[in-house]
């Protein structure tokens, strides 16, 4: 009894054992280890945020909105001076010091806003007194004098600070310019980003962890549009659409040193026209030195911080930030399942493992760079890694078992013709790799059986099974 069980078992154990179908298996471990790790992986936010960074250097630059202009305090800003002549150049006096003395801010943003600027955001922190200020002179009053004129057009920077005492207890501070002057509450914006898991900064800066109620400002982005009047829609997703590395701005001639508006020279050049170049524009000051310390890891590689806001307020103007189209792990999870079903289906359904290997790294190829087309023109943001390793590891795995099977059918092939043919007519069977296995199956075809000396041959011969050679024989 035992025995004719484990007879009947043998041929469909044979049959699970085989080498293709063992790759199918694996496939199926892939898909499903795919759809564990999207869940489960620390590193792969990481990795996909490292991808959308490769993904945009790929792409390029994008012209940024003609309507925002950089007013950069530049290393040729912060040599000024160095060039100071009371009879010449007597308005690089403020340059002289370090930090530069205030007046010369309230000098720039009264020309700016005299020359028709929409608005003005400033990316320069005036949370203290200012250093220059003495008994018989007061280096914040010109300022003073310039936000009670043009206060609702103009943004002053705020930052939440935290810092760490040496008791290992932390302390979180609001700094705001209010503490020096008197703002209207739409004036105070914060210049914060936080960054990503990948430490670079891609979403906009609406996820300081504040708790500060109504205390809370606007992001510096959105300050500065309403101070510009410039109506935008909330954002689609948090992501801001960067349109180039440093210096965008500059290589499209809208970044401009500082130092440019206070030079009657360069004020009345044919780039600036007597201030007519920032006429209806949207202005922002603020520092790209490096040694003013404000260079930060954006997502577009290392870039001054007044011009990450750059790339915040263009993509709120615009409304194209991006939109994360799947941000559940858990459906990301069924999503690599579904595709590996259907992946797995059409594998298997093409049998050859060469044939499976190249539609896996089509597959595989098609969905990269439908992500990067994604990302880069349509505004989501889909799975990059998983889903593509999924498909090619999908693919190589069924290229080596099915390379595997091959083989072994060959020496199977090889073993049971050797002993009816001779060696040289073996090798030419084999040296047919796509014909071989054609040569395991049975076939049926019509032929007329001339001479025949096996006794009720044509009853015989049409009661073989179908994956046999058969010829139904014609009487003559």
């Amino acid at each position: 009894m035992l025995q004719r069980t484990w007879q009947r078992m043998v041929p469909n154990v044979k049959r699970w054992l085989r080498v293709d179908v063992i790759g199918m298996v694996l496939v199926g471990g892939v898909v499903l280890g795919g759809a564990a790790l999207t869940r489960h992986s620390e590193d792969l936010p990481r990795l996909e945020r490292e991808m959308h960074t490769q993904f945009l250097l790929w792409r390029g630059l994008v012209p940024p909105p003609t309507e925002i202009v950089i007013l950069a305090i530049d290393d040729s800003s912060l040599r000024q001076g160095e060039f100071y002549d009371p009879v010449q150049r007597p308005f690089l006096e403020p340059f002289r010091y370090t930090p530069w003395r205030r007046i010369v801010y309230a000098q720039v943003l009264e020309k700016l806003f005299q020359a028709g600027a929409r608005a003005v955001a400033v990316d320069v922190l005036f949370v203290t007194d200012s250093v220059h200020n003495s008994p018989a002179y007061n280096d914040d009053a010109p300022l003073q004098r310039v936000i009670d004129r043009y206060g609702d057009r103009l943004v002053l920077a705020a930052n939440y600070s935290t810092s760490a005492i040496p008791e290992e207890a932390v302390i979180n501070q609001l700094e705001t310019p209010s503490e020096v002057f008197r703002l209207k509450p739409s004036s105070v914006a914060l210049v914060n980003f936080n960054p990503d898991v990948d430490g670079k900064i891609h979403r906009f800066g609406t996820d300081v962890a504040l708790e500060l109620g109504d205390r809370k400002p606007l992001t510096f982005a959105e300050a500065t549009l309403k101070a510009a009047r410039v109506p935008f829609a909330p954002p689609r997703g948090t992501t801001i659409f960067y349109h180039g590395p440093a210096d965008t701005w500059q290589v499209h001639k809208q970044q401009i040193p500082f130092f440019y508006v206070i030079d009657p020279q360069n004020w009345r050049s044919d780039l600036l026209r007597n201030g007519a170049f920032f006429k209806d524009k949207i202005v922002l000051i603020g520092a790209t030195a490096a040694s003013l310390q404000d260079i930060q890891n954006s997502a577009f590689g290392r870039m001054p911080g007044v011009e990450i806001h750059a790339n915040a307020i263009a993509t709120l103007m615009t409304n194209r930030s991006l939109v994360t189209a799947i941000p559940d792990a858990g459906a990301q999870e069924w999503l690599i399942l579904a595709m590996g079903l259907v992946h797995g289906l059409a594998l298997f359904w093409l049998k050859r493992p060469v044939r499976q290997f190249l539609l896996a790294m089509v597959i595989a190829a098609l969905w990269f760079g439908g992500t990067y087309w994604s990302y880069t023109s349509a505004g989501y943001i889909l799975p990059v890694i998983m889903p593509t390793l999924t498909f090619a590891v999908s693919g190589l795995t069924l290229l080596v078992t099915g390379t595997v099977a091959n083989q072994l059918d060959k020496i199977l092939l090889r073993r049971t013709l050797e002993r009816y043919l001779a060696g040289p007519i073996v090798q030419e069977i084999l040296k047919q790799p796509d014909d071989y296995k054609a040569l395991l199956e049975g076939r049926s075809i019509k032929a007329a059986v001339l001479f025949s000396d096996i006794r009720g041959f044509t009853t015989l011969s049409s009661k073989l099974p179908p994956n046999c050679y058969s010829v139904n024989s014609i009487p003559t």
